[in-house]
């Protein structure tokens, strides 16, 4: 019941956000929807990912207690930690910087958490390129052909 009621709520901030972009400013000469496109495409997503989580939990014969304070424990607390740092650091050290450092610090760290070990050098090295690759795709993605500024480091 915990986990429908936590799901609900974060339903309801899904859909007030989804409004919230139709206020968005878009130029007259943008074509492409303007700056609240990709993310009511996001919030779609995380919609319909809410609605099949609370379809499965209705539908699922054992329930399982959910306590939300568990959410604040062990690699949970450690990747909320995360997400509030590369939150507080986006602006400072700019979109590239933040992302790398948020990207390699939660992958490599969920991969030890999940394996045990950090992995071979060669799966370190591999792991590490796919995440630079992606984050310098999904910067080129937004700055060139979303047209949405990305935040620059402090000395830029």
């Amino acid at each position: 019941m915990g986990e429908l009621f936590f799901l609900g709520i974060i339903l309801i901030i899904c859909i007030l956000f989804f409004f919230m972009t139709f206020n968005f400013p878009v130029s007259i000469l943008d074509k492409s929807g303007g700056a609240g496109v990709f993310p009511r495409v996001v919030l779609i997503f995380l919609a319909v990912s809410i609605v099949t989580r609370i379809f499965i939990i209705l539908k699922d014969k054992e329930k399982k207690h959910f306590i939300l304070f568990e959410l604040f424990q062990g690699t949970q607390l450690k990747f909320f930690l995360s997400i509030a740092a590369y939150i507080l650091l986006l602006n400072k050290l700019g979109y590239i910087i933040a992302t790398l450092l948020f990207a390699y610090g939660t992958v490599n760290g969920f991969f030890y958490y999940t394996t045990g070990s950090s992995g071979s050098k060669k799966q370190i090295l591999i792991r590490n390129i796919c995440i630079t690759l992606f984050v310098f795709f999904m910067h080129y993605f937004f700055s060139n052909i979303l047209n949405i500024m990305l935040p620059k480091p402090f000395w830029r």
